[in-house]
């Protein structure tokens, strides 16, 4: 043991006044912490060994600080990259945005116009259509109202002059005849009352007598030709008789095995259908399976329905025409 000027200790760095002294780096130290030091080393001539430890610990966190530098620097440029990468693809996004809004302002605006200009087209039309009506209406109510002026004036003057009723007057002098102011202003009141009446009606009623002759001949439908039905029951005077109504119901049976013979499928299922007809069928696979067609009468399809009187994974449904493909017919 040395005494010495007081220094701090390697470990708890407290003042150290005699302790052992490293024999690299001339640092003292107490025993005790020296013992908790794991890299120290006592050496066999009672010297000490404690600063290479140190040393080590000291150069691996500045090397690990360093590297955690490094990785920080790394990592800041990572994210200002993938910042910076954002920030694009929302620049795109918002042009994008803005072109897409453009475009619907354009379609709204030619929209707009064409708008404008049928309403245009829709009013002129309107217009020249309620002119039309109009000068129809006045032409044919004051050629109405003057046929009816003449028919009172030639009344009136038939009746002031009865030996001219005898008298028939020509074509000429009708059109020669004066009208009178009265008989004008008369004819012209009866042809505004007339086209009041006419758009009053119009208005109201809304008839097209083109359409429903239209659809009166397209309603009527060809008339098939008529067909002679017997009705003599006599049997004296006629013997033979028309035959009984035949109601039939037709089945398709499937997943028979490939060698199962027509005549006793028939036999077989006549015991509980009499009125059984089996028809073998073309199967698209005759080797693996075989199909067959029955045509049972209508009040016997209740028996053919029944799951119990056919075998296991046979299936039997209703029979379509479109099935019917070179068939066997057995009679």
């Amino acid at each position: 043991m040395s005494e010495n000027t007081p220094e701090t200790c390697v470990r708890c760095k407290n003042s150290v006044k005699t302790g052992l002294k490293c024999i690299k780096c001339g640092k003292l130290s107490h025993s005790c912490c020296l013992k908790l030091i794991r890299s120290a080393k006592f050496l066999p001539d009672g010297t000490v060994i404690c600063c290479d430890s140190t040393v080590d610990t000291e150069k691996k966190k500045s090397v690990l600080n360093e590297k955690l530098v490094d990785v920080s620097a790394e990592t800041d440029k990572m994210k200002i990259h993938y910042l910076e990468e954002l920030l694009k693809q929302k620049d795109l996004t918002i042009k994008k945005q803005e072109e897409l809004a453009d475009q619907k302002d354009l379609t709204i605006k030619c929209l707009e116009t064409a708008l404008t200009s049928l309403n245009e087209q829709i009013d002129l039309l309107k217009e020249a259509r309620v002119k039309t009506v109009a000068n129809n209406a006045d032409n044919s109510s004051f050629a109405n109202a003057l046929k009816l002026v003449n028919n009172n004036s030639s009344t009136a003057t038939k009746q002031s002059h009865p030996s001219s009723n005898n008298t028939q007057i020509s074509p000429n002098n009708q059109l020669n005849r004066k009208i009178t102011p009265s008989a004008l202003s008369s004819a012209v009141h009866m042809a505004n009352a007339n086209t009041v009446c006419n758009e009053i009606i119009n208005l109201n009623h809304n008839v097209n007598p083109g359409n429903n002759r239209s659809h009166n001949q397209s309603g009527n439908k060809k008339r098939r030709p008529n067909l002679l039905v017997g009705s003599n029951d006599d049997a004296n005077t006629c013997p033979f008789k028309a035959a009984a109504p035949r109601i039939v119901k037709e089945f398709y049976a499937t997943n028979f095995e490939p060698d199962v013979d027509v005549e006793e499928l028939d036999k077989y299922i006549k015991s509980f259908a009499p009125s059984a007809l089996v028809e073998k069928l073309d199967c698209r696979f005759p080797a693996a399976y075989s199909s067959f067609k029955i045509t049972v009468a209508s009040g016997e399809s209740d028996k053919i329905l029944v799951s119990e009187m056919w075998p296991s994974k046979v299936y039997l449904n209703r029979f379509f025409p479109s099935r019917r493909i070179n068939s066997q017919v057995r009679e």
